[in-house]
């Protein structure tokens, strides 16, 4: 799933919690979401764990490509 497609779906407090177990804060994951901001590799993964790998690596790194 896509940063944007997760944003979407959750709560604010969902992806409050998501952002803070990735070492981040909401501002930052909300930039990465919505207007397409950059991360590191390294945040992105600590993301996807924070998501209990509802994100993907490939949905934060390279946008629209997501697994069907």
């Amino acid at each position: 799933m896509t940063p944007r497609r997760f944003w979407e779906s959750h709560t604010i407090a969902e992806c409050q919690a998501v952002a803070e177990r990735a070492g981040t804060n909401l501002a930052n994951f909300r930039h990465i979401a919505l207007y397409n901001g950059s991360c590191s590799a390294q945040l992105a993964r600590r993301l996807v764990e924070a998501s209990g790998n509802v994100l993907t690596l490939e949905g934060i790194l390279f946008g629209g490509a997501e697994a069907a």
